[in-house]
């Protein structure tokens, strides 16, 4: 029975009534208006905290729940190993030097109002655009406060607190990233993030929930993704991104930074040389992913799958797309018709229909060819060794359920294709 009851509202046998701050609770009560604020010092603390629902057991083993423990405990971390907030800059991207900052402890109210400041203080900077075909000024972020402020909070308020893992969050050149341990409930598909139609109903920390909503830092109705989407689209900021893995163990959103912020430099190519051909088109594709991530535009390049495959669909597409936004126009068009000329048709089709994964026989009914080794050799292999086709079960490479799925160069050169001039 005592599994039914969520993790934040039980009673806790390892800390003491006495662990529960008198202060923390009264500043709480004042800053919710709530009538129990004149009650604090006039009658018994455990009277206060029974009313307040912080405790519970008989009077002879009287306990705090959890939830008292997490936001009026001067430590929580004592009662909760790691509940504290790790925030690492990479100022040149992952393979760059980093820089840690103090963790933030102290009750869950604290620690999230110290760390939206240091976030608010580092990221968040204002910027005018004066369109010319408008009278109105934009005003913009480079990151919408609005967003981070409902990522952080509900961090906290979907976090595991049994997991000794502390909040991550990694600040790069142009994105922001926040990784909390205690991922999604099962019943949420990671597509639905995207789309900001999440409605699970069974919380993590509920009683948490409703503590933080009276501080009206969260709303508690599963609107917390819808309005981070909202926010960023109101901006003009790019899309996030949303991963977890097939466990759920955690849970990461990166935010990334508006354009009009960036510091990335167009990425030049030398075209003139290039053979366009498989190989050499395959070369100048690597070539550009190489200086695309010497400029920090991209961080994960390889082409296995890791984690589950639509969150590596996601990333992949992000990548194409930032990839491209850095190549100078004129060139763009100049790739876009030398890779034209140089692949078939057949091997142009196979990369778009394998955009989702695609069984072999499904690849062959595309070729309308027999499924013959002849023709795997010649029209398949080929984008496989080139590693613009990749394997959902690569250790597996005869498995009856193994499918086909393009990777970034694949779907870079689709990209590339649809800027060709007619």
């Amino acid at each position: 029975m005592a599994n039914q009851v969520p993790f934040d509202d039980r009673s806790n046998t390892q800390a003491k009534v006495e662990n529960i701050s008198m202060v923390r609770i009264k500043d709480h009560l004042l800053k919710v208006k709530s009538r129990l604020a004149e009650q604090v010092g006039k009658i018994p603390d455990q009277e206060l905290l029974g009313y307040m629902e912080l405790i519970s057991g008989p009077n002879e083993y009287i306990f705090p729940r959890n939830v008292a423990l997490m936001l009026f405990a001067e430590q929580p971390h004592k009662f909760f190993p790691y509940t504290q907030v790790d925030i690492v800059e990479f100022p040149e991207g992952d393979a760059g030097p980093y820089t840690e900052l103090e963790p933030i402890k102290g009750p869950v109210p604290l620690q999230i109002s110290r760390t939206l400041d240091i976030l608010k203080d580092k990221l968040v900077k204002g910027k005018v655009i004066k369109p010319a075909d408008r009278a109105e000024s934009i005003r913009i972020a480079s990151y919408p406060f609005q967003a981070i402020e409902e990522i952080v909070v509900n961090a906290f308020y979907h976090r595991d607190y049994q997991q000794r893992e502390p909040i991550e969050i990694r600040i790069y050149p142009d994105s922001l990233v926040i990784i909390n341990h205690g991922g999604p409930d099962r019943s949420i598909k990671l597509e639905a993030f995207n789309s900001g139609q999440v409605r699970s109903r069974r919380y993590r920390n509920r009683r948490l929930g409703e503590f933080l909503k009276e501080l009206e830092l969260t709303e508690g109705r599963a609107t917390g993704i819808s309005t981070i989407l909202k926010a960023l689209n109101d901006n003009g900021s790019p899309v996030p991104r949303f991963h977890t893995d097939n466990d759920r163990t955690f849970f990461e959103v990166e935010l990334f930074i508006h354009p009009a912020f960036t510091s990335k430099q167009p990425i030049l190519l030398d075209v003139n040389t290039v053979v366009w051909d498989l190989n050499g088109i395959d070369k100048l594709m690597n070539q550009l992913i190489a200086l695309a991530a010497d400029e920090g535009v991209v961080r994960d390049i390889a082409g296995d799958i890791v984690g589950d495959i639509a969150s590596f669909i996601e990333r992949i597409e992000y990548q194409v797309n930032e990839i491209i936004s850095t190549v100078v126009d004129d060139v763009v068009s100049d790739i876009a018709g030398g890779i034209a000329g140089g692949i078939d048709m057949q091997k142009i089709g196979l990369l778009k229909l394998c955009t989702k994964p695609v069984l072999r026989n499904g690849m062959f009914q595309f070729l309308n060819m027999a499924q013959h080794p002849t023709n795997f050799k010649l029209y398949i292999k080929p984008l496989l060794d080139l590693n613009w086709l990749t394997m959902t079960i690569p250790h597996k490479p005869t498995s009856p359920n193994q499918k086909y799925l393009s990777t970034l160069k694949g779907r870079l050169i689709l990209e590339f294709l649809k800027h060709k001039t007619k």
